[in-house]
């Protein structure tokens, strides 16, 4: 085309509507010159928020799914399930940014960047097409677009990258689609397209479009004398999109929860102000059953009032109408000022703009009924909030925050017809009215172009961070790795630009939030200090950013003396801006253990131990647990676990000491993967030592053992103090569910916030503590009985839940409560299988295997100084050995006794007796075992063993002969599944009394029944006196064990027996290289070896345990190309024949095969590590790639080029 033909075509357009085409090429001018050089001048985004959605959106471009996206957010911060964690928000505008970076191949921020200066147009022709409901010319509205981008709020928000600006254009249309009076299918189609768009997006937005839109419908109603259906269709859709959007989308609840309390400012308003009784009530109804409980009966409910309401209004202004139709005419009413307003809403004009204000008032009479009608609702659902909030004594901003940004609804619309409605007043009543009107048009047009400008090219850029301060963030996302987490509290931009994660991302309120703050302030204001390695330890944050804006965020005016510290290392600095790093070499100097599998470091005042499974951080003073969990969720949260006792003396219940370990004083040692807390306990005066405490933490790659051992063996006086204690771990964590086991026993409980504690008086051994997917598994060791008094109760105050778990016992001088526990972290079967796994070797403490039963007689005539003689009883043909313990039997035990015995070199003495076990729950473990006598924290050499009641001189009348043997076979059953002793008392007399005789025979054949074997107290207690210096470490496959022993005595030890659990094989036996296996039990499907070794003096050993035959094949079939969804996998032997119980891992998720060889999983896209293992069979590692639900879609696409290809290729 001729180009002088070209211009020509372009004039005549021009010259058609010379008005418009000037406003457009003022309005690009405006968009150039205010918008887009002050952005390109800038080089990245404007905004503090903006740096937050960007953020997000950079971890939505990282993964391929949704659930991806919340999985890997949720290893970033300390607790996942935390309602009020930041990733739970409407995601649209971040999956947008995301998915656009993807098509363009760009990183999100740029894309952020961008799109943000390519949305001022979309927000312009959106506008545009808006004003059209209200304004007639093309110039109007093009007028109201200029208003729009020069309201201050509009100014400070429209060019940066947040949700509530994403869904500005979608806010528009569905008010758009709604205001005509016609329903037609495009509209209603729009409409729904944006409410559902809004309500993924941004809650406020939707919230205020609810209320908007309930509004306007009944205003309109009362005033126009119309029910319009449109208006009523997005009221009603709003409710609708917002249970659906919290349905789909459970993670929005918590923001929708807290934004929809704004539905109960009016209802407390009315309430308080104008004694509506019911109005708080109705207000809360909506709120909680709607907003709280997402029931689908109350969209339909509030539907239905909205439309009842809206009916019963069009009648009403009907009547009001009829009646005062004569008095409308004839009066004018001034309009009431309000008064008593608050200062923020002061300052409502100048965030719309004073001149917008001006204007928008006369253009507001100039507006029709249904356009006034907009605007009060507008200026209702806007400032009225504000004016409620502040006459509860609330403090909040409006400005162009929340609320009052929503006025850019209605100000550009009235604020045009206010400068038409001036301009024609001057052209009718002022001579030289072009000069004043051009004067208008001049001081109008500076004000639309100046007010961008200054917004976007001074202010917007000095609260988004300065060049050099992005520049010293950049330099550190070259240092260290990404997984690493730095903090400079109130920058945004940390995570974006740093390439690390920000340390307070994810911080719950409250205690950790004061902790975080307490711990900056001494690193910037104190020379001294564990701070930064409890900083490093408690949140991760190896780095801390200082700047002067830092400082000023903390509201400290302490000087700052961040350089003086030795645990911080200056890595960079610019002007005021500088970069610490938490010192390596305080990192790994200080290691306290360190192998492939646990890692134990001094971090500042803790203790930091990790491994693949878990993360604990513990006092370095005290055993208390600070931090359990994973390594990136504390389960505690801002929640605490300790331990605490009780003490009291039999016979003098005034002497009771409450006792909690936390407050202790200990000393502290190392022992490769072991912390061993010592500690002696005094009386309430603090002179008299009453109990000697040692806490034994050992640290296995999967879980924890703790051993708490208090003893009696302090108090020295010349009766026999026979110690109480009572011993309570007790947590106070984020839970709902509170499961407890005792063999095939589960029960779980469901908490809920309660003034009263639940007791629960039953004995349990196992336990699991959660609120969603992981949490806190303990199970019992049976070293002491299970625990017997459990309590629990929700807190009505926070969303935490407290625990007690207790056990009560008696304890004889000189020995000791010994309670292990076993706790592992994870769901529920993943943690209870960790501790099986870590629990599976372990030191049997009699030789060869066995189970003792062991018969001793007495007689308290003989000679105090008389035992281990051996003596026989004869029943019939059969003569049965039994032990004489005379003199060491210690009815009435003292300290000073079990000195001497020490000193004496007495082997054994017999001094606990242990009633017979009571209904399988009572006395049943734990109780039946030998123990080293103590003396001020020492074993004496003394080996105190166990007595199972009753005696045989109970048979003379206390208990029928019936009722005697009863007990010893209980005590036989209790001590054959616990792996514990049996030891009877009995008179020779009572055993050869023809009477009992048979009874007798019965007891040793029931005995042999249960692999009990009759041996002297003699070996037992040298056996056991020679393990204490017998030392190991184990580790296992599935089917394969390696133990490596040490005998560190000076002498041979024979028998020294591993308890080893082992899966079943199908077809074999399992064989031990340097070890005997003595015997096998079976439970369920696994075998428990005893394997025995004799050990020469500080001989060490190592013994294999394996398969006796070679290992099979086995074959996994997985479907050949998966989709996301329900994948099964089966399992079959070299046969072709399924197999049971085969364990097949899934990113560490472990399954096993039912009687049919199969399991099924659900399986997302991508990449899945599989690994299937069963005993006697050879591991298989494989990878299942999932394809996407759409992926035959993209098979279809792949599979037409392909063909097209082929054919061009075709000669």
């Amino acid at each position: 085309m001729d180009p002088k033909a070209y211009f020509e075509r372009i004039y005549a357009y021009y010259a058609k509507d010379r008005a418009f085409f000037t406003l457009l090429l003022f309005l690009i001018a405006v968009l150039v010159i205010g918008y887009l050089i002050p952005a390109l001048y800038f080089g990245r985004p404007f905004g503090t928020d903006t740096y937050t959605h960007i953020f997000h959106a950079q971890e939505m471009y990282a993964t391929d799914s949704l659930f991806d996206f919340y999985e890997e957010l949720g290893k970033k911060v300390l607790n996942p399930d935390l309602e009020d964690n930041p990733f739970n928000y409407p995601f649209g505008a971040w999956l947008f940014i995301a998915v656009l970076s993807k098509v363009i191949n760009l990183e999100p921020d740029y894309t952020a960047y961008l799109f943000s200066a390519l949305f001022l147009g979309i927000v312009a022709i959106s506008y545009f097409i808006y004003a059209g409901l209200f304004l007639e010319t093309k110039s109007q509205k093009l007028f109201a677009v200029l208003f729009l981008f020069s309201m201050p709020n509009v100014v400070l928000s429209v060019n940066n990258y947040r949700p509530s600006t994403f869904v500005l254009p979608f806010l528009l249309f569905a008010i758009y689609a709604s205001y005509s009076e016609d329903i037609t299918i495009k509209n209603m189609f729009l409409m729904i397209i944006a409410v559902l768009l809004i309500a993924l997006t941004h809650t406020g937005t939707l919230i205020y479009l609810m209320i908007f839109a309930i509004g306007f419908f009944w205003i309109y109603s009362f005033f126009a004398r119309k029910f319009s259906r449109p208006l009523f269709v997005l009221a009603s859709s709003t409710f609708l999109f917002f249970w659906i959007a919290v349905k789909l989308f459970p993670h929005l609840y918590q923001q929708y929860a807290t934004k929809a309390t704004l539905f109960l400012t009016p209802g407390n308003f009315l309430s308080d102000k104008f004694h509506i009784f019911f109005a708080d009530e109705l207000s809360r109804a909506l709120y909680e059953n709607l907003f709280v409980h997402h029931q689908f009966i109350y969209v339909i409910i509030w539907s239905a009032c909205v439309f009842a309401m809206g009916s019963a209004l069009v009648f009403a202004g009907e009547q009001v109408y009829n009646q005062y139709t004569r008095l409308v005419s004839e009066k004018n009413h001034a309009i009431v000022p309000l008064t008593g307003m608050s200062h923020s809403f002061i300052t409502t004009p100048f965030w719309i703009g004073p001149i917008h204000a001006i204007l928008g008032v006369i253009g507001f009479f100039r507006l029709d009924m249904k356009g006034k009608c907009f605007a009060v609702t507008v200026l209702l659902t806007t400032v009225a909030p504000a004016i409620m909030q502040a006459s509860e004594g609330l403090d909040t901003a409006t400005g162009a925050l929340r609320e009052i940004s929503y006025l850019y609804l209605i100000i550009p619309v009235v604020a045009v017809l206010g400068l038409w409605y001036i301009i024609q007043f001057v052209k009718a009543k002022v001579k030289n009215s072009r000069a004043v009107i051009t004067l208008i048009y001049i001081g109008l047009f500076s004000m639309i172009i100046v007010t961008p400008v200054i917004g976007n090219g001074y202010y917007l850029p000095s609260i988004s961070g300065e060049d050099y301060i992005i520049e010293g963030m950049q330099w550190l996302s070259g240092t260290g790795t990404p997984n690493e987490k730095a903090v400079g509290y109130g920058y945004r931009t940390v995570p974006v630009y740093t390439g690390k994660m920000d340390a307070s991302y994810g911080r719950a309120s409250g205690t950790q939030t004061r902790t975080f703050i307490q711990l900056l302030n001494g690193i910037y204001f104190e020379k001294t200090g564990n701070q930064a390695g409890d900083l490093y330890s408690l949140f991760g944050a190896k780095y801390v950013l200082i700047s002067d804006k830092l400082v000023q965020n903390l509201n400290n005016e302490k000087e700052v003396v961040i350089d003086s510290r030795r645990d911080l290392d200056k890595i960079y600095s610019s002007k005021d801006f500088g970069i610490y790093a938490f010192s390596q070499s305080g990192i790994h100097a200080d290691s306290l253990f360190n192998d492939d599998q646990v890692s134990i470091d001094n971090v500042g005042s803790n203790i930091e131990i990790r491994t693949k499974t878990y993360k604990v951080v513990m006092d370095r003073e005290t055993p208390k647990i600070k931090y359990i969990g994973t390594n990136t969720q504390n389960l505690l949260q801002e929640g605490t676990m300790y331990d605490s006792a009780r003490l009291t003396w039999l016979g003098n219940s005034d002497d009771l000491e409450a006792y909690s370990f936390s407050d202790e004083t200990f000393t502290r040692e190392g022992i490769d993967n072991k912390l061993i807390y010592r500690t002696v306990l005094k009386d309430g005066r603090g002179i008299d030592n009453w109990s000697t405490v040692t806490i034994v933490y050992t640290f296995l790659p999967e879980m924890i053992e703790r051993e708490f051992i208090i003893s009696n063996d302090q108090l020295s006086t010349t009766d026999s103090p026979i110690m109480r204690v009572y011993f309570s771990t007790n947590l106070f964590m984020p839970a709902s569910t509170f499961v407890l086991k005792k063999s095939f026993t589960r029960v779980e409980k469901d908490i809920y916030p309660s003034e009263d504690t639940v007791h629960l008086n039953d004995v349990y051994e196992e336990f699991y503590i959660t609120g969603g997917d992981s949490g806190i598994y303990i199970k019992y060791g049976n070293t002491a009985p299970s625990p017997q008094y459990i309590t629990y109760k929700g807190s009505t105050a926070y969303n935490y839940c407290a625990f007690g778990i207790s056990n009560y016992e008696t304890i004889q001088p000189g020995a000791s409560l010994h309670i292990t526990q076993y706790i592992s972290v994870g769901n529920e079967d993943l943690a209870k299988r960790h501790i099986l796994n870590d629990n599976r070797i372990s030191l049997h403490p009699y030789p060869d295997g066995i189970i003792p039963l062991i018969l001793c007689g007495y007689d308290y005539s003989g000679s105090p100084l008389r035992h281990g003689r051996i003596g026989t009883f004869t029943i019939g043909a059969n003569s049965v050995e039994y032990t004489d313990v005379s003199g060491v039997l210690r009815t009435r035990s003292t300290l000073e006794k079990v000195v001497n015995d020490g000193e004496k070199g007495i082997p054994y003495t017999i001094s606990i007796g242990v009633p017979p076990p009571y209904d399988n729950i009572l006395f049943w473990e734990g109780l039946r075992h030998p123990q080293m006598a103590q003396y001020h924290g020492e074993p004496t050499g003394t080996v105190l063993l166990p007595e199972s009641e009753p005696r045989t001189n109970l048979l003379e009348g206390r208990k029928t002969q019936e009722e005697f043997f009863a007990d010893w076979k209980n005590v036989i059953r209790s001590v054959a599944v616990n792996a514990d002793m049996a030891l009877f008392m009995m008179r020779p007399q009572d055993a050869e009394d023809p009477i009992y005789a048979q009874d007798f025979l019965n007891i040793l054949a029931y005995a042999e029944n249960y692999d009990l074997t009759l041996i002297q107290p003699g070996p037992i207690a040298d056996h056991f006196r020679n393990l204490q210096q017998i030392a190991f470490n184990s580790s296992f496959e599935m089917d394969e064990a390696i133990i490596s022993v040490t005998n560190n005595n000076d002498m041979r030890v024979e028998g020294v027996t591993f308890s080893v659990k082992m899966p079943v094989l199908d077809e074999d036996a399992y064989v031990a290289e340097n070890g005997e296996i003595k015997r096998t039990t079976r439970y369920l499907d696994q075998n428990t070896l005893y394997i025995s070794a004799d050990l020469e003096p500080h001989q060490s050993k190592k013994i294999f345990i394996r398969p006796g035959l070679a290992k099979k094949q086995l074959s996994v079939e997985i479907p050949a190309s998966p989709r996301e969804g329900t994948v099964m996998i089966v399992v079959r032997d070299k046969e072709g024949e399924p197999l049971n119980n085969a364990q097949i891992m899934i990113d560490g998720t472990p399954y096993i095969t039912n009687e049919y060889g199969n399991v099924s999983m659900y399986l997302r896209r991508g990449s899945h590590e599989l690994a299937v293992e069963k005993a006697g069979y050879l591991k298989e590692i494989d990878t299942v790639d999932v394809k996407g639900y759409f992926s035959f879609l993209e098979d279809t696409i792949e599979s037409f080029y392909s063909h097209n290809e082929n054919r061009t290729e075709d000669p």
